[in-house]
C-alpha cells in the first residue's frame, strides 16, 4: 500500500507538471503566432504602398514624355494632312486647341509630381522661319532652338524664352485668316525693284534669298503709305500661312522690307500649283539641301517678275510669324496668287514638308481690301 500510494502521488505530481508545461507552451505558441501574424500582415501593406508610390512616380514622369509625344504626333498628323486645297482655319485651330490642352496637362503634371529685331534697315533681314539673328523676316533672334512641330513647336514658342512672349500673349499676331474685309480705295504700293544677284540659303526653317551681300545685291525698295521700305530678303512657306476665307494655298512667299526707322513691311504672295514659273526656277536650281549652307547666285534675278500682275492687296497690322513674333509689322498680302508647277512645289516639299505657322486670332483688327488695281 505504501508503495502504491507513493507511486500514485508521484503520478499526480507528474501529470500536474505536464499540464503546466502544456499550458505554458500553448501560451508561448499563441504569443508567437500573434507576433508572427503581425509581421506577416504588415510587410505586404508596406510593399503595396511602396509599389503604388513607385507607379505614381513613374506615371508622373511618363506623362510629361507622353505629352510631348502626343504633341509631336498631333503636329505631324496636321502636317501630313495639310494640302493646298484644304481649308486651313479649322485644322489650325484644332491643332492649336489640342496642343494647348497638352501644354496645360504638362504644366499640371509637373506641378503635381513635386520678320527679328531690327538694328538697322541695312544690317538686318527678317524672315519668318529662321533663328539666325539678322537674317530672317520672322527670324528667331534669341538662342533658344525652335521648330514648327513637336516639343519646341509653335504652340510652345512662348515657353522657350522670355523674348518669345509675344508668340502667346500678343494681340496683333500673324498670320490670319482673311475674311470680313473693309473694301477701300487704298493708295497703290509703288514698287521699285531691280535685278540683282542673290545669296540663297537654307537657314534650317526655310529657303531664303537675301540682298545686300554681293556687289549687285540691292534689290530696290517699295513705297507704302508714303514711307520707303528697302527689300532685304524673301523666303517661302509650305503650305501658305495666310488663308483667305479658310482656303490655304500650296505655298506662300514673303518679301521682307525695312524702313530707315526699323519698321518692317512684308509683302505676302500666295502660290498655287499651275504653270511652270521660269522666274522662280533659277532660285530653285540652287536651293541648298543642308541647313546652314548658302549659295551665291551667278545669275541676276528680278523679283519684280515674281509678283502677280494684279497687285491689289489685303492690308493689316500684324507681326513676325516666327519667334520672337514681334508686332508692329505692316502686312500687305497680294489678293491674286502666282503659279508654280506641281514639280516646283514638290521640290520645296522635299526640303520643307511643313513650315507654316497656324492662323492667329484677329482680336478686333480691321483688314483693308484694296479696291483698285495697283500699278
Amino acid at each position: 500500500m505504501t508503495v502504491f500510494s507513493r507511486d500514485k502521488s508521484f503520478s499526480r505530481r507528474g501529470m500536474g507538471t505536464i499540464v503546466f508545461m502544456i499550458v505554458i507552451a500553448a501560451v508561448l505558441i499563441a504569443a508567437t503566432g500573434c507576433s508572427s501574424g503581425s509581421d506577416e500582415s504588415e510587410p505586404p501593406l508596406t510593399r503595396e504602398s511602396r509599389s503604388r508610390t513607385t507607379e505614381t512616380d513613374h506615371s508622373a514622369t511618363a506623362s510629361t514624355s507622353s505629352g510631348h509625344d502626343a504633341a509631336l504626333a498631333t503636329d505631324q498628323a496636321l502636317a501630313a494632312s495639310t494640302g493646298h486645297d484644304e481649308p486651313a482655319q479649322s485644322d489650325h485651330s484644332a491643332a492649336a486647341d489640342s496642343d494647348q490642352a497638352i501644354t496645360i496637362s504638362l504644366t499640371t503634371t509637373s506641378s503635381d509630381s513635386s520678320d527679328h529685331a531690327v538694328e538697322s534697315s541695312h544690317d538686318v533681314a527678317a524672315d519668318d522661319g529662321d533663328s539666325d539673328h539678322g537674317s530672317t523676316e520672322e527670324a528667331g533672334s534669341g538662342p533658344a532652338h525652335w521648330e514648327y512641330t513637336g516639343g519646341v513647336g509653335q504652340n510652345y514658342w512662348g515657353l522657350l524664352e522670355d523674348d518669345f512672349n509675344s508668340c502667346v500673349d500678343g494681340s496683333a499676331q500673324s498670320p490670319i485668316d482673311i475674311r470680313d474685309t473693309l473694301v477701300s480705295d487704298l493708295q497703290d504700293i509703288s514698287f521699285h525693284y531691280k535685278p540683282a544677284t542673290l545669296v540663297v540659303s537654307n537657314n534650317g526653317h526655310t529657303i531664303q534669298a537675301s540682298y545686300g551681300k554681293t556687289d549687285h545685291g540691292h534689290g530696290g525698295y517699295m513705297i507704302v503709305d508714303g514711307q520707303e521700305f528697302e527689300l532685304l530678303q524673301f523666303h517661302f512657306h509650305r503650305p501658305s500661312e495666310h488663308t483667305v476665307n479658310g482656303h490655304q494655298a500650296a505655298m506662300e512667299m514673303h518679301l521682307v522690307h525695312a524702313a530707315a526707322d526699323g519698321t518692317l513691311a512684308v509683302v505676302g504672295v500666295l502660290i498655287e500649283p499651275g504653270a511652270f514659273n521660269s522666274s522662280l526656277e533659277p532660285i530653285w536650281d540652287v536651293m541648298p539641301h543642308t541647313a546652314g549652307d548658302e549659295v551665291v547666285m551667278e545669275t541676276v534675278v528680278d523679283v519684280y517678275e515674281l509678283l502677280p500682275q494684279d497687285r491689289r492687296t489685303y492690308r493689316y497690322p500684324g507681326s513676325l510669324t516666327t519667334p520672337p513674333c514681334s508686332e508692329g509689322v505692316k502686312w500687305n498680302l497680294m489678293k491674286t496668287p502666282i503659279s508654280v508647277s506641281s514639280g516646283q512645289v514638290d521640290a520645296f516639299k522635299d526640303l520643307y514638308f511643313f513650315n507654316a505657322r497656324y492662323t492667329q486670332p484677329l482680336n478686333g483688327r480691321v483688314i483693308l481690301e484694296d479696291a483698285t488695281v495697283g500699278k
